[in-house]
Order: C-alpha cells, then structure tokens, then sequence
C-alpha cells in the first residue's frame, strides 16, 4: 500500500523517542538526587516545626543539583517538542495525501465504525498548546482557535486558501497570456510600419522629418523595445538570457534584417573612423557586405561595409530584476549615443538600470573634465553595445555642439 510518508520521517521519530527515554531517565535521576538530598538536609538541620529549612553550607549544592533537574526537564521538553513536529508532519502529509485522493474523486471505503474510531483518534491526539514560562499571560492569552478561542475574523481555512490561490494562479496565467497576445500585436504592427517605411526608402522616398522629431523617435523606439520576461526558471545561469537581449552579443552566424538599426563603423570626410547609428538596407551574402543608411537626417549616406564594421544593437531589453547577467557590470567599458546624437563615443557605465524602464548612467570620454569623464549622462539599454577597442575619442565636446 502507498504510503504518502517519508521513510526519513518515521527513522527521525524513532530516534527522537529513544533521546526521550534517555532524558526521562537522567530527569527522574536528578529529581530523585534532589530529593534524597533535601530529606537528608531536613534530617540534619534543627528546624522549627512545621518548616523545613536548608542550612548555609548545603545551599550551593542544592543550587547544583536544581540546575541540573532544570537542565534534564528543558532536554526533554525539546525532545518531545522535535518528536511532536515530526508526528505533526507525518500527520499533514497523510491529510494532504487524503485531500488529493478526494479531490482527483478517489473516495477512501471506510465503515461508520472505522470512521468514528478515526474521528475520536483525531480527537485525543489534537497538538495541545503547552507554554514556555510565562508566554501566556492573560494579557496575550492563547492564541486563536486553541480550546474555547474563536478563530481570528481574516482566517482562512487551508482548502480556502488553496482554492484561491489556484484562482489566482489561473486568472495570473490567463492575464499573461493576455498581455503575450496584446504584445505580439503590437509588435506585429511595428514590424509592418518599419517594413513600409524600409520600402518607401529603398525606392528614394524618404520621409521629411526634424532633428527633434527624430531624437524623439529614437527616445520611443528605445523604451518600447521588447522587454525580455522569463517565465518560472527559464532564465537560471546555465542557459542564460538569448543573444542581443540587454549586453549579451549576437551569435557569430548573426545576420542582421533589412530595416534592423545597427552600429556602424565609417570613416568621416576628415579621415576620422566613427561608429554610427545606420539602418540596414541590404546585405550581400557572397560578398559578406552590408549597405546600410545613416540615420541621421541631415547625411542619409550609404556604406556598404564589411560585416565585421556592423554590429547589431540589442533587439529586447533585460529586465533587472529576473536577468541581471544580461546587463554590462559597472564600471565597464561601453560604447553608447550620446544624448541628442546619432553617434556612439566610448564611455563607462556608472549605473546600472534598477528598473525595467530605466535606463543606464554612464560617463562619457571627455577631456574637457579634469578626470577625463563626463558627469553620469542617462542611455538607454537599446544604444549601449561593447565594440572592438578604438582609439580615445575626442568627440563629445563636438557632440554637445551638434546636440544643442
């Protein structure tokens, strides 16, 4: 026959009631010396009649010898304390075991008899509530549903309490699959606008829009960016966040989708190599080779460049809270834009978000501070990426400029 108890359990019970045995034993040992020493105190003093006293010289022994009845009596409290915890789990899991046989409308067969035996059993062996000292005082009492003591007016019973909580699992898993659903529609529809938008500029119609009206698209495309969410432990140390969710790169085979803004690397009309914000146009597969677009409204120039120049930009943002791994650790080398540019310049991450919709605190490269960092300026996690080393950049100074 099943037995919902654990082998481990009934092992820890025996042991438990032969540390009992031995501790009744040593508590009647030293009960029995204390006694035997209080008689042959009150046989060798003179005292009064009807009062029994302990002379001077035998009080230090009669101290010993209640310390140790004291020391015995708390060793076998514990022991019946431990003992009784293992008896009450023992008890919880057949109950919980019986709960799901009834639950699932496996009945257990039990004659009226067996059933009031079993009740009276319930009975007699219901925990009593013994206190420690002075822990029930009549200004605390003993507590709710103990003897005569009404329950408390928020109490719950436990099956009550495990039917809500199953409704709230339900409603909890029927609202994310909500909210999944609203949030592939939306991500759907963006996917539409940007395909359109990708088309009206590979046919030279490019939309007329202003320096501001850009940074604010850039700002909306940056705080809507997808938010990677784990469900349960799908996220533990082992596999990790996907590549290009918050720091973590894009798999070598990567190839990034026309349309996908990226990083890229070209070189200034002053010789100057930096990396830009670029959307992809194309990219030629035989020849390794992406054209890409400068997003910048006032260059639209095109590169094609080799695919090592090309680094996508993160297409889901990490979430603090459940993928910590997946942002850069503080004080690590960046590259990100600089506010109200197109441009990434070298940087340090000062902060890192402590919210979803945070973004990060970093200290750009600036020479004109005296450390050489700029005050904590705020990037979002979709214009943070780690590039290849490149020389210490000047341009923040002219970035400032242009962001005026």
């Amino acid at each position: 026959m099943f037995s919902p108890v654990k082998p481990e359990l009934l092992v820890n019970l025996t042991q438990e009631l032969k540390q009992i045995s031995r501790d009744l034993k040593d508590g009647d040992e030293a009960t029995s010396a204390l006694e035997r020493f209080y008689e042959k105190c009150a046989n060798e003093d003179s005292v009064p009649e009807n009062y029994r006293c302990v002379s001077t010289k035998n009080l230090s022994k009669m101290k010993t010898l209640l310390t140790s009845v004291s020391q015995t009596s708390d060793a076998e409290e514990q022991s019946l304390r431990r003992a009784l915890g293992i008896i009450h789990e023992i008890r919880t899991l057949q109950a919980n075991y019986r709960h799901r046989q009834k639950a699932t409308g496996q009945h257990e067969v039990m004659r009226r008899g067996a059933l009031m035996m079993l009740l009276q059993s319930s009975a007699s062996t219901l925990p009593l509530y013994v206190t420690k000292g002075n822990n029930c005082a009549p200004a605390a009492g003993p507590p709710a549903l103990c003897g005569c003591i009404p329950a408390e007016a928020n109490h719950v019973s436990k099956s009550k309490m495990k039917t809500l909580l199953t409704s709230v699992s339900q409603t909890s898993d029927a609202e994310e699959q909500s909210l999944r659903r609203a949030l592939g529609i939306i991500h759907e529809i963006r996917t539409l606008q940007a395909n359109y938008r990708h088309r009206q500029k590979a046919t030279g119609q490019h939309e007329v829009m202003r320096r501001g009206a850009l940074m604010m698209l850039l700002q909306s495309s940056a705080s809507t960016l997808p938010l990677y969410v784990t469900k349960g432990n799908n996220c533990p140390p082992a596999a990790g966040p996907p590549a290009l969710c918050g720091c973590i790169p894009a798999e070598a085979n990567h190839v990034s989708k026309p349309g996908d803004m990226v990083a890229a690397q070209v070189r200034a009309s002053d010789g100057d190599e930096n990396w830009i914000l670029a959307e992809v146009m194309a990219y030629d597969q035989a020849l390794g080779k992406y054209e890409v677009e400068d997003i910048d409204i006032e260059q639209k120039e095109r590169h094609n460049l080799n695919k090592k120049r090309v680094v996508p930009l993160p297409n889901m943002r990490a979430d603090p809270i459940t993928c910590p791994e997946a942002l850069f650790p503080l004080r690590s080398v960046v590259h990100a834009i600089y506010p109200q540019t197109t441009c990434f310049y070298k940087a340090q991450v000062g902060k890192q978000p402590a919210h979803p919709l945070d973004d990060y605190l970093v200290l750009f490269e600036d020479s004109q501070y005296p450390d050489g960092l700029s005050p904590p300026l705020p990037v979002a996690q979709r214009y943070i990426i780690s590039l290849p080393g490149s020389k210490r950049a000047a341009r923040p100074a002219a970035a400032k400029d242009a962001a005026k």
